[in-house]
């Protein structure tokens, strides 16, 4: 808002406005909540202006500053909280935290802000590098029996793998930057002979074409010998690019690789093969 002010200002030689986080603190200490403390702060340092002002220019700047530090203690404060708290409950967001707080005062306030804007991309970038993969067991609720849900077996040790069927949840959307991880973990399964393996997208809301080319080409190659992948709880934004990218290749997706609505649907779809499987290879 003050940059526009500013911009369109320059058309007409106003006067560069400008705030501080000592008038901020100020009003808020004051308990101000409407324009008029801003009016009346006006009037107050106009009326310091033209009759006080042979009283305060002889003030050294120590003095100056003790009154601008005294006025924004709050905010020193809340600071020092902040800290302490990051730094107990996440200590990554501690990095972008102390990056804004350090940076203005060792080079500048603009080129400090841009050290600050740089570093919290960096972090986002980092977040959605390392990516975690869980693995999901069944577990039967006690009210209803017939009511199957899907969690981390790490946490809920009651749950139970499904035979046969390996379920992977992914909590990050799945990019070039950290696809590979998830691609290494399904490749790892098919090496150990896991030929059923249902991967929940819950928690993802992006998947890029990356990750699609990458998992059409290694289940293409294997599907002569049974392997079969799942994708559970798609959302519109996943499904959307997957129907382009079939559009933009004209190809389907391989046979072996399917779309559910649900978790639970998938299992009964891949328990429904494994059955017909073993029938085949008993009459067989």
């Amino acid at each position: 808002a003050f940059g526009i002010c500013n911009l369109l200002g320059s058309f007409f030689s106003s006067q560069v406005i400008s705030a501080s986080f000592s008038r901020s603190a100020l009003n808020f200490e004051m308990n101000g909540i409407s324009q008029m403390s801003s009016i009346v702060q006006a009037l107050i340092c106009l009326l310091c202006l033209l009759f006080l002002m042979p009283l305060l220019s002889p003030l050294p700047k120590c003095v100056l500053a003790s009154v601008v530090t005294v006025s924004v203690h709050r905010l020193i404060k809340n600071g020092v909280n902040e800290c302490k708290f990051l730094l107990k409950v996440s200590r990554i967001e501690l990095i972008e935290f102390l990056a804004a707080f350090i940076a203005p005062l060792i080079v500048g306030l603009e080129i400090g802000i841009f050290i600050a804007i740089g570093v919290s991309i960096m972090v986002g970038l980092i977040r959605h590098t390392f990516i975690k993969i869980i693995q999901l067991g069944q577990l039967k609720t006690i009210i209803n029996s017939d009511n199957t849900e899907y969690v981390d077996v790490e946490i809920f040790h009651e749950a139970n793998f499904v035979e046969n069927i390996t379920i992977l949840e992914t909590k990050a959307e799945l990019s070039f930057a950290n696809s590979r991880k998830l691609v290494d973990k399904i490749r790892e399964l098919l090496e150990d002979q896991r030929k059923y393996i249902i991967v929940s997208l819950m928690l993802t809301q992006i998947m890029d074409t990356t990750t699609i080319a990458q998992i059409e080409t290694l289940f293409g190659n294997l599907k002569s010998e049974g392997a079969y992948l799942g994708f559970s709880y798609c959302r519109p934004e996943v499904i959307e690019v997957m129907k382009r990218y079939e559009i933009m290749k004209k190809k389907q997706f391989p046979e072996n690789i399917k779309m559910f609505v649900s978790t639970h649907d998938a299992v009964l779809y891949f328990q429904g093969l494994i059955n017909d499987n073993d029938q085949y290879q008993t009459i067989k």
